[in-house]
């Protein structure tokens, strides 16, 4: 083990968690009686204080009256906690991780849940006597396995996720073992699960790929903006609010669906799976009856492959359809709310007219209401002369003086707004700037 490897298994407890389990293990098992078909099996009453003696002992649970059972395949079942943590004991999880040659390296990926595949091969010395370790984390599983090359006997563990956005966790186990049933004939080889993994998600591409072409259409189909005419009315804002997020999540997931297609043709890279490069037919299909496990293994290969390039063009097409609608949807949107802002503005101008028109009334009324008040004046005494009595000068008093202090009010009170936000955006100014020098004088 190099320092790189002792490095990562020793950062591994302080991120993973482990949450020991109470409940039964389920392992699966692809097992072979002598001269007999292969055969699978799956366990679900496992307890956890005999997990270890049933791995480390598989024939020891079969039928001895037909024969010695050889077991080439386990797989162990782990599902995250909704805290993210992996239902079994630490200690045992290490015990069983190192007890079957997994490299230490792979536990910083589980803890980080890396998307991809990793590869490595012990250093016991030569490949027919050896380790390797292999690790899968796709859409819908993470898979770790390691593959004894003496005996071709493989140890894996699978941690479904909860979801890959077609299936739940129990629907992903489950298709998972349907897929290795099917390909069972060819477990004695060290990339198997690589093999069963692709299968699995070029099942899961399609299905997206499906399903997001039916988005894409009904939207164009909404917008009027595509091949599919419409006889519904337009949408209007919120529809069209909930088609860009509906838009959003299809991107994402063709962006997630590119990314899944990348990983499967890097997974059909591995040794015994990928076409030699000195074979000139390397792309023909070869319908030879009498072919070998494992050259009908890499016909297979081809065939995915060739689907798997087929489904990226599609994946390119389907994105630049859903940019366009996007395009569309943020002009529609942008079109409503200029809609929507006229029709304010034509409000705005009506009220602006019915103010001016109070306004004009106003102004008309406003000159023989004031004198009409002045002239009501007692000061003011139109049947005696002097009309202006001497004590007029009281009116005059209160008068002017109120309308002074009105005003001066008024010029007050706007000082103290403006003077206000002025002392905000000073506010804001001082505190960039002391941010700014602060950060300066960090190290």
């Amino acid at each position: 083990m190099d320092g790189l490897q002792i490095q990562m298994e020793s950062i591994f407890p302080s991120i993973q968690k482990f949450t020991p389990k109470i409940t039964p293990f389920s392992v699966y098992e692809i097992f072979q009686y002598e001269g007999e078909p292969m055969d699978g099996k799956s366990h679900e009453d496992i307890q956890p204080n005999s997990l270890t003696t049933w791995l480390n002992n598989p024939a020891s649970h079969y039928d001895q009256q037909n024969g010695t059972a050889t077991v080439f395949l386990q797989i162990l079942r782990l599902d995250r906690e909704p805290d993210n943590s992996l239902p079994i004991g630490e200690d045992l999880f290490k015990e069983i991780f190192s007890s079957h040659g997994l490299d230490p390296f792979i536990l910083y990926l589980v803890a980080h849940e890396s998307h991809g595949r990793y590869h490595s091969r012990s250093a016991s010395g030569q490949q027919a006597h050896c380790i390797e370790s292999f690790y899968v984390n796709s859409v819908s599983a993470m898979l770790l396995w390691s593959f004894n090359t003496a005996s071709q006997e493989t140890f894996a563990i699978i941690i479904p996720r909860s979801s890959n956005s077609v299936d739940k966790i129990n629907e992903i186990y489950d298709k998972f073992l349907n897929t290795l049933g099917q390909q069972k004939a060819l477990v004695k080889y060290p990339w198997f699960l690589h093999l069963v993994s692709v299968i699995e998600q070029v099942l899961w591409l399609d299905t997206v790929l499906g399903f997001e072409l039916k988005h894409i259409r009904h939207i164009e189909q909404r917008t009027r903006h595509g091949s599919w005419n419409s006889t519904e009315n337009p949408p209007s804002l919120p529809e069209l609010t909930w088609i860009s997020e509906k838009i959003g999540f299809t991107n994402a997931a063709l962006a997630n669906a590119s990314r899944q297609a990348d990983l499967m043709l890097n997974l059909l890279t591995v040794e015994g799976l990928a076409p030699s490069e000195q074979d000139s037919d390397r792309w023909k299909i070869n319908t030879d009856p009498n072919q070998s496990e494992e050259e009908k293994a890499k016909e297979a290969a081809i065939l995915l492959r060739t689907q798997i390039t087929i489904r990226k063009g599609d994946i390119s097409y389907l994105q630049k359809r859903a940019e366009n609608q996007s395009s569309v949807i943020f002009s529609l949107i942008s079109q409503k709310d200029t809609e929507a802002n006229l029709e304010i503005a034509k409000s705005a101008k009506t009220d602006s007219s019915a103010m001016k028109i109070i306004a004009v009334m106003t102004m008309l009324f406003l000159p023989g209401t004031f004198f009409a008040t002045l002239f009501a004046v007692p000061t003011l005494r139109w049947d005696q002369n002097p009309v202006v009595s001497d004590r007029f000068w009281v009116y005059l008093v209160f008068t002017l003086p109120s309308t002074l202090l009105i005003l001066i009010l008024y010029k007050g009170w706007k000082n103290v707004i403006v003077y206000g936000l002025g002392l905000d955006k000073l506010g804001k100014i001082y505190h960039e700037w002391s941010q700014k020098r602060g950060s300066a004088f960090k190290f």
